[in-house]
């Protein structure tokens, strides 16, 4: 966390503050596309060529993905009838704090999720 104190005047504060939320943004969204990354990696081939978009760290202009406006964290994926095939044992759920949908019907998925 970036968190540099100014204290000279008020509007000063507000810089630092920002700071401190553009750093953790970054950070959470860098932990969101990570754990869509090794997931995709797990699916079988066509269907990680299905999901060609989904590269390096912005996964908020991938394919299928919505993220909130004021935070930049995914909000939702909806990947419906894409014929994706695999499991859910490797996506980390718990690096997704802030989903608020996940649609994966009308694909084969394994497993429990």
């Amino acid at each position: 966390m970036y968190f540099c104190p100014l204290i000279m005047n008020p509007s000063s504060s507000i810089v630092g503050f920002s700071l401190t939320i553009s750093s953790t943004s970054s950070t959470l969204q860098s932990r969101e596309a990570s754990a869509l990354l090794k997931w995709k990696a797990s699916l079988d081939n066509q269907s990680q060529a299905l999901l060609s978009s989904w590269s390096g760290n912005n996964s908020c202009s991938w394919f299928g993905i919505t993220c909130d406006e004021d935070s930049m964290s995914l909000s939702n994926v909806s990947l419906t009838n894409m014929k994706l095939k695999g499991t859910f044992e490797s996506l980390n759920f718990s690096s997704l704090p802030n989903i608020l949908v996940l649609d994966l019907s009308r694909n084969s998925f394994q497993g429990r999720p």
